[in-house]
């Protein structure tokens, strides 16, 4: 396999194997051998099969992999030995990767100051669930991240089989930003109670009032957060909604009218959609967000480490949200303006926009604001509404 988005470095044993493959035909494939390209890796084979006389066919590529068939008579079962080993090979053993999880989490937390991994084992010794919060994300979201976390859980695949469970914030570009995450072994009401616990704990969440939660409607989660975040916000992401509303209610229309709702700014815009979603628009959530994207954007993100072993998971996750910094914050130090391009956009737009809205002082901080057409709205300053 040859994946063409990342650089390899050639070592000389390396390049005296890939002459020999192509000119000499005298070489055999070995393990851990590095092809800079998939054309010098296609040629490599063809050399290797023309040497041992064997009949290959090559097949239209995947973007991460090269596929050949072969006129092996092999069974699935070898097969699959075969792959098991590979994988071994390549990632380690899985007994021995749980057996490393103390130190790695202690390693961890020596080169990432203030970050906090909690590891519990049952009785016996055997591996339940892993939290891990970094520090760099701890303080991220305590200073510049909106008061919103959005929660989810994805499967993992593979060697370790259980849930990983996530919360991700919004920073102040509008983009999403990590916060937590943690290995479980099943996604249920006294699991996710756990997790909120320790963000309540770690993010310091003495009080919930004001900080809005949003996730898909999973009645677990729902539960956990009346328990231990009773002051908050629960918002449900819009498209889980709808995939449940449109089972019984199917028809443009009605789509139209539900998310009208959902992005429904005044409240007379909300009662022409006859409110079909009420959570959407009522308490102190002023975001516009009306999906769990952020989430869904991590898990995409994260997918070719769900089927790997536990450390290996967990390096691939931890090297996502280390680059991920590192390139957010080269990008911050090119901002123009002193806050982020897509809010300062956003911030035009509407600019452009007042530019058809005449307002009129009425008195007790409030403004009448007549609009296009013939729409007026009252604005009141103090208690920052608009009806």
């Amino acid at each position: 396999m040859v994946k063409k988005d990342q650089m390899y470095e050639f070592k000389s044993s390396c390049t005296e194997h890939t002459v020999n493959f192509i000119q000499k035909r005298t070489c055999s494939f070995k393990v851990s051998m590095l092809f800079g390209t998939s054309d010098i890796f296609r040629k490599a084979i063809r050399a290797h099969v023309v040497k041992h006389m064997r009949d290959v066919k090559f097949q239209k590529n995947d973007k991460h992999k090269l596929r050949i068939d072969t006129n092996v008579d092999a069974s699935k079962w070898q097969f699959y030995c075969a792959m098991h080993t590979a994988k071994e090979i390549i990632n380690g053993d899985v007994k021995e990767q749980y057996s490393k999880l103390r130190e790695y989490a202690l390693e961890v937390m020596r080169m990432n100051p203030d970050t906090t991994i909690l590891l519990n084992c049952d009785d016996s010794g055997r591996f339940q669930r892993m939290y891990i919060c970094l520090g760099a994300l701890k303080e991220g979201w305590k200073q510049g991240c909106m008061p919103l976390l959005g929660l989810d859980g994805c499967f993992t695949k593979g060697y370790h089989i259980g849930q990983l469970l996530i919360t991700i914030g919004v920073d102040e570009n509008n983009q999403m930003n990590p916060v937590a995450y943690a290995l479980v072994e099943a996604e249920t009401k006294d699991i996710w109670g756990w997790f909120l616990d320790q963000l309540a704990s770690h993010l310091e969440l003495n009080n919930s009032f004001g900080i809005v939660c949003i996730s898909d409607k999973q009645k677990r989660l729902i539960d956990a957060i009346v328990e231990r975040f009773p002051n908050s916000e629960h918002k449900f992401c819009v498209k889980h909604l709808y995939n449940n509303f449109k089972a019984q209610h199917r028809g443009l229309l009605l789509k139209q009218i539900l998310w009208g709702a959902a992005k429904a700014t005044t409240q007379q815009d909300w009662k022409g959609c006859k409110a079909l979603v009420k959570s959407l628009l009522q308490g102190h959530s002023l975001r516009d967000m009306e999906c769990n994207n952020i989430c869904e954007a991590f898990n995409a993100a994260i997918l070719a480490a769900r089927d790997k072993q536990i450390i290996t998971i967990l390096e691939m996750i931890r090297n996502y949200i280390m680059t991920r910094l590192v390139r957010k914050r080269i990008e911050v130090e090119k901002w123009s303006h002193e806050i982020g391009p897509k809010v300062f956009r956003f911030v035009e737009k509407v600019k452009q926009e007042s530019v058809y809205c005449y307002f009129e002082y009425s008195g007790n901080s409030t403004y009448q604001v007549r609009a296009r057409g013939d729409e007026q709205f009252v604005v009141g300053i103090n208690d920052r509404t608009c009806g």
